[in-house]
């Protein structure tokens, strides 16, 4: 008898293959449902973080405007010269790691400037954001439609 119920235990301990596999599908299941929302919400992180750093290049423009008789720079590296600058470094697009002095364009007078995003948001979140969105004119901030 007691050899009876050894056996009826060896049984019991541990999982059957049919088991398992359906833990797996399930946790399979559940990662392929969620891995698209965490992608989206990196690249909404991303998309905030422009556009968080084109309203530091906007402030930094405009207090260099006020100090210069209401006139834009020629470049953006021109923000973080001397002992005191408006900027401490420039910002970097988190999404293409590139900076933003390439997309900086002060009109011919420098009057007038416009900070554009190096980041490729609309191939990020379609249908969210227009491809020249964040921007920045004028210290205007222009950004994705925020009720989606």
């Amino acid at each position: 008898m007691n050899r009876l119920m050894m056996k009826k235990r060896k049984k019991k301990a541990g999982f059957t293959l049919l088991e398992l596999m359906i833990v797996i599908a399930i946790i399979g299941i559940l990662a392929a449902i969620l891995t698209p929302v965490l992608i989206r919400g990196r690249f909404k992180a991303y998309h905030t973080a422009c556009v968080q750093n084109e309203r530091n290049i906007a402030s930094a423009l405009e207090l260099y405007a006020l100090e210069n008789s209401q006139l834009y720079p020629d470049a953006l590296t021109d923000l973080n010269v001397g002992s005191d600058p408006f900027l401490r470094g420039i910002p970097i697009c988190p999404s293409t790691n590139v900076d933003y002095t390439s997309s900086y364009s002060p009109s011919p007078d420098h009057r007038t400037y416009e900070v554009v995003c190096p980041g490729f948001h609309e191939f990020q979140l379609p249908g969210l954001v227009d491809d020249t969105y964040p921007r920045a004119i004028n210290g205007i901030i222009y950004q994705y439609n925020s009720n989606e």
